[in-house]
């Protein structure tokens, strides 16, 4: 039989040893998650505190858009692509990913924003593919 503390022990143990959070000041914390990107690079983000005293934003620094400028995609601000992220509680703000929570809710605004770097940072396969001359085909 299958028994769900056979899963979800090793399950939670790999999640806690392949994440890293760092303080990098008094008010920032990077947070490394064991996800990668197209380039097999970890996704990381970080962590602020509002100026009120429950509230956190978490960010992705704009990775996910350098991410995609480096493969050759630029992305608009498309409705459904806006849409999709406001479904991930995630808005695209000054080239960065973000969500803001309060602090209690860390897991759930941690994994919605790693859902959205995740389904953005995915787009890479639009990009244009780059031929030995130079020239860009057609995926």
């Amino acid at each position: 039989m299958l028994d769900v503390k056979d899963l979800s022990a090793p399950h939670l143990a790999w999640a806690h040893d392949e994440a890293m959070l760092t303080q990098l000041n008094s008010g920032t914390v990077k947070i490394e998650s064991p996800f990668v990107d197209s380039f097999h690079d970890g996704l990381v983000m970080y962590a602020t505190k509002m100026a009120d005293s429950n509230t956190i934003e978490l960010t992705d620094d704009g990775w996910t858009n350098d991410n995609l400028e480096s493969h050759g995609l630029y992305l608009n601000r498309s409705p459904d692509l806006l849409n999709q992220l406001h479904a991930y509680g995630v808005v695209w703000k000054d080239e960065e990913l973000t969500i803001t929570g309060n602090s209690n809710d860390f897991g759930r605004l941690t994994n919605r924003l790693l859902q959205a770097m995740i389904f953005v940072n995915n787009m890479f396969v639009l990009a244009p593919e780059q031929t030995a001359d130079g020239k860009q085909k057609a995926r």
